[in-house]
């Protein structure tokens, strides 16, 4: 159950580079429902010049506290007009804020699992991380992580506390292997037996690459998309993308998390927001 609020502006922390982490305060009215890793949000800054329509936004943590309140945190990268603004933000200000939406991961995961992550895809495979770790023996889960640069590598350490095995790879070298990720990630591939499941969000380039080679090592791949919206609750169909039977489908509310066994992850209608 989805519902609208007015929520607080506690945090707004500059990390490395054009990264964010923003945490939200709200209190949940008594049909909030339960949070899961790999939903989302929709989110619009309550101040002059703010875009008409909202954006959707990764949930990196959520959790309530005693007092009745809840707090979301909210990781991002400042690449257009709308993530400028919000990084103006201060705790002066509101932001009407939709949430929880979508389907997220399941609740069971065949393991070993391998989350498949760059950039700002980052945030729904640590929030999964931090639920479902102490499901899993130390060394089941496999965190890749890529990016352009070492800027663009985040909670790395913190994953390795949570007992999961950190592959990084970036474009120019500067830390972990120099390449893109998926190539770690296809020789982790290589010695698996087809048993497991693929956790990935980031780059659509990338997803198509995980994808592909989930189908060629006969590994179940889910992939936390992205598209155009403007509800977030599938009213306003901005957000329909093709399965493979040719049938559209509403991200917002099907998805964001599809087995891309089922989805179209080649689709022209898939992609990010500036």
């Amino acid at each position: 159950m989805h519902n609208q609020y007015t929520a607080n502006v506690t945090r707004n922390a500059r990390l490395t580079g054009a990264y964010y982490v923003m945490t939200l305060e709200y209190k949940p009215s008594a049909d909030h429902g339960e949070v899961v890793p790999g939903q989302f949000v929709m989110m619009r800054p309550c101040v002059s010049g703010a875009p008409l329509l909202p954006r959707p936004m990764s949930i990196l943590d959520w959790r309530a506290k005693a007092d009745g309140t809840a707090q979301v945190d909210i990781f991002y990268k400042v690449h257009g007009t709308g993530t400028d603004l919000m990084s103006t933000l201060t705790m002066d200000n509101t932001v009407d804020l939709l949430t929880p939406l979508g389907n997220g991961f399941p609740e069971h995961i065949e393991g070993p699992v391998y989350l498949v992550g760059g950039g700002v895809g980052i945030p729904p495979l640590v929030n999964w991380t931090r639920e479902r770790h102490p499901d899993y023996a130390t060394g089941a889960i496999h965190y890749f992580v890529g990016g352009r640069t070492k800027d663009d590598i985040f909670y790395d350490r913190e994953m390795e506390r949570l007992g999961a095995q950190v592959h990084i790879a970036t474009n120019d070298g500067s830390r972990g292997h120099a390449g893109f990720v998926t190539l770690p990630f296809e020789e982790v591939l290589k010695k698996s037996d087809g048993s497991g499941t693929v956790l990935t969000c980031g780059p659509m380039a990338m997803m198509q690459a995980v994808s592909q080679l989930s189908d060629q090592y006969g590994v179940t791949c889910l992939a936390s998309l992205e598209a155009y919206m403007a509800c977030g609750f599938g009213v306003c169909l901005g957000c329909v993308v093709p399965n493979k039977a040719g049938e559209f489908i509403r991200l917002c509310v099907d998805g964001p998390v599809m087995d891309t066994a089922y989805v179209d992850i080649h689709s022209k209608y898939l992609g990010a927001l500036g």
